[in-house]
């Protein structure tokens, strides 16, 4: 049904000949029209997300943490499935406005924000079954189960 949508939308605009995707990145790349319009956009939105991604990537190994956070609470998610591919896809659409938009000076803090879901609600999942004691902690000893 979404899809049918996007396509839909597409068609119409394109019918209506309203503003498309073209446009968009001619106004990303011409630093909204104020330079001339390039030639080959789509090559040109490609090569800046290649470089994009690459410093990004850079960025993360000396500041691991999101990464870490994010395997997490992938991992976390596994233990809900249907609940986990939700909030999965939310949170690739945090990484799919970031790859929309390929300028490492705003590489984040508020275009990627979404995909922080995954951590806040995958490491949660991720830690139940230590929280409500069933998985013994190396000083705890054997599980108890708590009363409920």
């Amino acid at each position: 049904m979404g899809c049918a949508g996007v396509l839909g939308t597409v068609l119409l605009s394109r019918l209506l000949h309203y503003p498309s995707v073209s446009e968009s990145l001619q106004d990303l790349l011409a630093g909204h029209f104020t330079r001339p319009d390039r030639e080959r956009v789509w090559a040109e939105f490609f090569q800046l997300n290649g470089n994009f991604w690459m410093e990004w990537l850079r960025r993360q190994m000396w500041e691991p943490l999101f990464v870490a956070f994010l395997a997490a609470g992938a991992w976390g998610a596994r233990r809900r499935p249907v609940f986990g591919a939700f909030l999965v896809a939310a949170a690739a659409t945090g990484i799919l406005n970031q790859a929309g938009h390929p300028d490492i000076n705003i590489w984040g803090g508020r275009l990627i924000v979404v995909a922080w879901l995954l951590p806040v609600l995958g490491v949660p999942l991720l830690l139940e079954p230590v929280l409500r004691g069933r998985v013994p902690l190396p000083a705890q000893g054997p599980p108890v189960e708590l009363a409920r």
